[in-house]
């Protein structure tokens, strides 16, 4: 993510072996970078998610401050040169501003976990 480029923009970078030592020199710019241009979505609100076949990308909407709220991208193509995602219609629920309670102002991320057959799931609001 850059907030220098107006609008900000997520990168994607690549890498043959990202377990390698020389960590920094292994990742490359992805060649569909930037993947993202928009305050709604250039900015993660936490780590991929994977559900059965499907990979999202929790995005933060900074359209008018940072962290005004999460949605999730469904990545709908990923390899060394393709890259597709779109928006999901999935609810989350009060994951935006709400006024009250522990999002009054917003929501930075959702981080989520599968453990045996329960999905433990933390959110950041705030």
């Amino acid at each position: 993510y850059s907030s220098e480029k107006k609008p900000p923009v997520l990168d994607l970078y690549v890498s043959g072996n990202p377990k390698e030592i020389k960590f920094i020199e292994s990742w490359k710019l992805h060649p569909k970078s930037p993947i993202v241009s928009s305050p709604q979505a250039a900015v993660n609100g936490g780590g991929l998610l994977v559900r059965g076949n499907s990979i999202y990308r929790v995005a933060m909407d900074c359209s008018r401050y940072y962290g005004l709220g999460v949605g999730l991208m469904q990545v709908k193509k990923i390899s060394p040169t393709e890259y597709e995602e779109k928006e999901t219609t999935l609810d989350l629920g009060s994951c935006c501003a709400t006024g009250k309670g522990f999002n009054a102002l917003g929501m930075h991320v959702i981080a989520s976990i599968e453990m045996d057959s329960l999905t433990v799931s933390v959110v950041d609001g705030f």
